[in-house]
């Protein structure tokens, strides 16, 4: 899932219907829905620490 989330911003571009047909599965919107807006809802801490995980650094 990794590999298409990083391709989703050339999509439109490069025509990839792999990373265009992942924006409009329900199970990709719920997964990053729970990933994204679950820790909004914790505060800043959880927003942190998905910062890190998204940047792939730790601690």
């Amino acid at each position: 899932m990794h590999e298409t989330i990083s391709r989703l911003p050339d999509a439109p571009d490069a025509h990839d219907p792999a990373a265009m047909a992942a924006l409009v599965d329900p199970d990709y919107r719920r997964h990053w829905a729970r990933l994204y807006l679950g820790p909004v809802e914790q505060g800043g801490t959880a927003i942190d620490e998905a910062v890190r995980h998204l940047s792939g650094t730790s601690g």
